[in-house]
Parts: C-alpha cells; sequence; structure tokens
C-alpha cells in the first residue's frame, strides 16, 4: 500500500549548511581576533610606525571617571583626547575603535590601580622592565562634547609584565 506524501518537504541532510546566526557571530569573533593579533605583531615591532599607521589619539582616563568610578566593582572607565601626550593610544582598525598603553610610558603602583580597570594586567611589579601587550581594549566612541573626542571603555585588554 502506497505512503501518503506529505505536503512538506522532507529534510534532506545532504544539503548544504545554510549559516545561521551562531556562525555569522563566529565569524565576525574570528575576524575581531585575526585583527587584534595584527595590532599586537604592528605595536611590537616599531611604535613610531605604529603611531603613524594607525593615527593614534592620545587619551587619558577623565577625572570624573575616576572620582565616580573608585571604590566599585563595576568601573564605569571614560577617556578623553589630550593634547599633551596622554596614557592611552586610541585608533580605529577595521570596526572597532582599540585602545593600548602608549608607548615609552610607567606604570607605577598608583598608576596600575587605573590600568588595571582597562588592562587585566598579569605578574605586575613596580620594578618591572617590559609591557607585552596580549589584547588590545575597545572603545566605544561617547557624543558628550562636539569640541573633545570621548570613549568609553567597553572590553578590557590584556598585558604581561615583565
Amino acid at each position: 500500500m502506497p505512503q501518503p506524501q506529505s505536503a512538506y518537504p522532507s529534510c534532506d541532510s545532504s544539503l548544504e549548511r545554510v549559516p545561521i546566526e551562531s556562525d555569522l557571530v563566529s565569524l565576525q569573533r574570528s575576524l575581531l581576533a585575526q585583527t587584534q593579533q595584527e595590532i599586537v605583531a604592528a605595536y611590537c615591532q616599531n611604535p613610531s610606525e605604529f603611531e603613524i599607521e594607525y593615527q593614534i589619539s592620545s587619551a587619558s582616563i577623565t577625572k570624573d571617571s575616576i572620582c565616580s568610578s573608585w571604590g566599585f566593582e563595576t568601573k564605569n572607565v571614560i577617556l578623553a583626547q589630550t593634547n599633551r601626550r596622554g596614557n592611552y593610544w586610541v585608533f580605529n582598525a577595521g570596526e572597532c575603535t582599540y585602545l593600548v598603553p602608549a608607548k615609552r610610558k610607567y606604570i607605577n603602583p598608583n598608576t596600575y590601580t587605573i590600568a588595571s580597570w582597562i588592562f587585566e594586567g598579569h605578574n605586575y611589579t613596580p620594578d618591572y622592565l617590559n609591557i607585552q601587550l596580549v589584547k588590545p581594549a575597545i572603545v566605544m566612541p561617547l557624543k558628550v562634547d562636539p569640541h573633545l573626542q570621548m570613549w568609553q571603555l567597553h572590553q578590557q585588554g590584556e598585558l604581561i609584565f615583565s
């Protein structure tokens, strides 16, 4: 006796797999990781060329951000562009805005507390000799003041001190 045919198409597992949302998220993460690796390599190889290639802006954490975040578990880190040498470099690469420590800036025990809000630091001691960038921090531009560029920390970066 013949089987009745369904009005719905059958599932054929031999068909090509159609990307779903989780595949797109995975692809975005992969591209983000690749961009971050390129940034780390360029940052470590030649800081002077890095400044030019990535068209960096100098930035420092705002005093208001320091005062409002001190002692709280969740930090609301806001950085502002500075005309003088800031403690951090901000730049765009790919689809993101990144933040790295400015080269030639020493992180002392007082500034380490604030730097640790932005970067997960490994092996910090006051007499360290070198900072190795493992992963740049990601910041989001803020539209607060049309005359001043500002950013908010979105994702912590990572450093190793040696």
